[in-house]
């Protein structure tokens, strides 16, 4: 598994260095919410996420996001709190507004879940929204709402609100 993550990384980051494009790093903290029981916005579950975000084109751009978070999980029939981490390859379609850029998302990913000494990987998908305030020219704001659903034996989706900080170089 690291050895993909490390060939994808590679592959992305390579032609920017060569390109010299600008790009942009982040992190992102935020709330979970599962959706597989409905939604109860109980706010406990927390989520991380990093990201490097390189334009391909003028309105659109590609994001490398690696995330985690903390919640209530199902392996093998086995309920119990987990840990839910994810390595996302998104594309974006940008807007320009008054405020500075959103985005609508959408992308595959790899997703695995481990409670205990119970683990899973499989693929799964993000679909969601995206808004950045710049603060200078170097520093923005961000927030963002995705849906994750994970293609596990029981099948996995969650809701996440998160907000953070983004530095373009």
């Amino acid at each position: 598994m690291i050895k993909r993550l490390v060939a994808i990384a590679f592959i992305v980051v390579a032609p920017v260095i060569v390109q010299a494009q600008p790009s942009a790093v982040g992190m992102s903290f935020g709330i979970a919410e599962p959706t597989a029981d409905g939604l109860d916005f109980n706010l406990e579950d927390s989520a991380i996420e990093i990201y490097y975000k390189v334009p391909l084109d003028v309105g659109t751009s590609l994001k490398l996001k690696y995330g985690t978070l903390e919640s209530e999980l199902e392996i093998a029939g086995t309920k119990d709190e987990g840990d839910l981490q994810y390595l996302d390859l998104l594309v974006a379609y940008e807007f320009d507004e008054s405020f500075g850029k959103s985005s609508l998302f959408a992308g595959i990913g790899m997703y695995r879940q481990e409670i205990g000494d119970l683990d899973e990987s499989d693929y799964g998908f993000a679909v969601g929204v995206n808004a950045t305030f710049p603060v200078s020219r170097r520093f923005a704001l961000t927030s963002e709402l995705t849906y994750h659903y994970a293609h596990f034996e029981a099948d996995t989706g969650f809701l996440i609100l998160s907000g953070g900080l983004e530095i373009n170089f």
